[in-house]
């Protein structure tokens, strides 16, 4: 019994080390067990089905070209081989260096430069135009100055990029205004008695009055033109101009002279000349601009008034020449997106440095009185004449031409110390409004 239990521990054991090192032999005398299936898991319908259809499968995707050395151009479809081994292995379908170029022309570098494929530029030949510029494929308008700006479709709208500078063009232009104004002297043109012998006197017999004040009647409207011919510098330099601005005015009324209702006649005769520098327009933001021009300006005024009655009449006249600097500030608000409704302000100071010079002639003779008749001319003064200028109003550019701008607002001049000689004095102010058609060429 013994030796039987110790012979069946030995063959336990056996069957153990059998059974542990060799799990997938088959013992013998075992039969062959069917595989077992797959477990599988219960698959219920979704809850909420997707409205989009299965997607499909990946389009292909063409091969790239590349360039083999040699080449006169990319060998479009050309798998890459596995050869020109880089470390004596192969390369998994990537050239070396040395294999191939990034293209036809550019030499062979070292390191990853020249393993890169040259793909197809989609905007190589592509013209661009001279208005547009191309930022990383995007083509904007180019505001830059020479350019005439953004060439669109009609009815559509142009980009436009916040705080660039406005479009214009180079070369000779012309501006013509109109300004509808009424002119109004404003003072007096007065003559003492100590001032007659001015002129070495006429008669040295006691006047009949203190002081003879010739009267002034109002003024009509009138239409003053003014002509602006520059020439626009290159790029953002600015231009040069010369302008010309006449007035012609005069008026009728009644009034007293000499203590008798007298018909009076009043008229009016401005000319500036303007020879100026304009910078070019400032964008300060999205929507706002402005400019400045320097320069000097000439102005010849004269005014003179007459008066008649059933006894003679009276007449005096007031001179002035001068000129002076000119200095000018305009800005402009756009008012749509497309710039080309602008609301405009500009401010225009001068300073006339001349002479100025009164002449006063009477030849009243009342019955029963002793007559009194002269003609006598002051001296010549020097005075200095500050000008001041304000307009406002709204500019617009039309879409259906190039380089034409109108404008439409009102104008208001003051010129001090215009009629101030001796005992007279006198003011010239200009009220209305003005319409400015410019023209580049």
């Amino acid at each position: 019994m013994p030796l039987l239990s110790q012979r069946k521990r030995f063959q336990g054991l056996i069957f153990l080390l059998l059974f542990t090192f060799l799990p997938n032999k088959k013992l013998v005398g075992q039969a062959d067990a069917p595989p077992l299936p797959p477990p599988t898991m219960p698959q219920s319908p979704p809850s909420n089905p997707s409205p989009f259809p299965a997607p499909g499968p990946a389009p292909a995707i063409p091969p790239s070209p590349i360039y083999a050395p040699g080449a006169s151009g990319p060998i479009v479809g050309t798998p890459i081989p596995d050869q020109a081994p880089i470390g004596g292995q192969g390369t998994g379908g990537i050239l070396s260096p040395a294999a191939v170029s990034p293209s036809p022309t550019a030499p062979a570098s070292g390191g990853l430069s020249g393993m890169l494929r040259r793909l197809p530029d989609p905007t190589a030949n592509k013209p661009i135009s001279p208005s547009q510029t191309d930022l990383g494929g995007l083509l904007v308008p180019n505001l830059l100055p020479g350019v005439t700006g953004p060439e669109y479709k009609e009815g559509e709208k142009p980009i436009v990029i916040p705080g660039a500078e406005p479009v214009q063009r180079d070369g000779f232009y012309f501006t013509q205004d109109l300004y509808i104004l009424q002119p109004n002297f404003i003072g007096t043109l007065q003559l003492s008695p100590a001032l007659a012998p001015w002129n070495g006197g006429i008669l040295t017999q006691p006047a009949p009055f203190t002081t003879l004040v010739f009267p002034t009647t109002a003024l009509e409207w009138v239409v003053s033109p003014t002509f602006d011919f520059g020439y626009r510098l290159p790029g953002k330099q600015g231009e040069f101009a010369l302008t010309y601005q006449f007035l012609v005015s005069q008026g009728s009324g009644t009034g007293s002279y000499y203590g008798l209702n007298s018909q009076v006649n009043s008229r009016i005769t401005q000319n500036e000349v303007d020879l100026l520098y304009r910078s070019f327009p400032t964008a300060l933001g999205p929507r706002f601009e402005f400019r400045y021009e320097i320069g000097a300006k000439l102005g010849f005024f004269f005014y003179d008034s007459l008066a008649a009655n059933a006894y003679g009449q009276g007449h005096a006249t007031n001179y002035f020449y001068g000129g002076g600097p000119r200095f000018r500030m305009d800005g402009d608000f756009a008012l749509t997106r497309n710039r080309r409704w602008f609301f405009t302000n500009g401010v225009e100071i001068s300073a006339l440095m001349g002479q100025i010079q009164q002449s006063f002639s009477n030849s009243v003779v009342i019955p029963g009185q002793t007559p009194y008749v002269f003609a006598v001319s002051a001296p010549l003064g020097t005075t200095t004449l500050p000008v001041f200028k304000y307009q406002t109003g709204v500019r617009w550019t039309p879409a259906f031409t190039e380089g034409l701008s109108l404008m439409a607002g009102f104008e208001l001049n003051q010129y001090w110390q215009l009629g101030n000689q001796a005992q007279s004095t006198g003011r010239l102010q200009n009220l209305g409004l003005f319409l400015q058609g410019r023209l580049d060429f």
